[in-house]
């Protein structure tokens, strides 16, 4: 909500009255603060190039690597034969067989064709009003 967005809605009645415009000696002022700064942010930033230390205690203190680390890599794992038998393993069983599947009936078709909806149903809608 705006401020006195809460209060009653306002009538020209109740405006505040016009506020006094500053001093001209006040102006003044505040335009030659306005065009020093203006000036002052014309003219480039100069570096003397000295850069302050990095602060302690933050990461990337140390030395950055030029090329990336090398990938890790891991020994090969032993071969694995199909024929071996590992005694301590168990061993599967029969497979049991699935059992026969049957076809399901065919649905059965009438000989005669169903009845006709109701009348209500098939006569057309009344024209609307306007």
């Amino acid at each position: 909500m705006p401020p006195g967005g809460h209060g009653p809605y306002p009538t020209f009645g109740k405006l505040p009255a016009r506020p006094t415009p500053p001093s001209p000696e006040a102006r003044a002022a505040v335009d030659a603060e306005l065009q020093r700064a203006r000036a002052e942010a014309a003219e480039p930033l100069v570096s003397n190039g000295q850069l302050p230390p990095p602060p302690t205690g933050t990461p990337g203190q140390g030395q950055v690597p030029i090329n990336p680390p090398v990938a890790a890599s891991l020994p090969p794992a032993p071969p694995v034969s199909w024929r071996s038998v590992n005694p301590a393993a168990p061993q599967p069983g029969p497979v049991p067989s699935a059992p026969a599947l049957t076809q399901p009936a065919p649905p059965a078709i009438p000989d005669a064709p169903p009845e006709a909806p109701p009348a209500e149903l098939t006569t057309p809608p009344p024209p609307p009003r306007l």
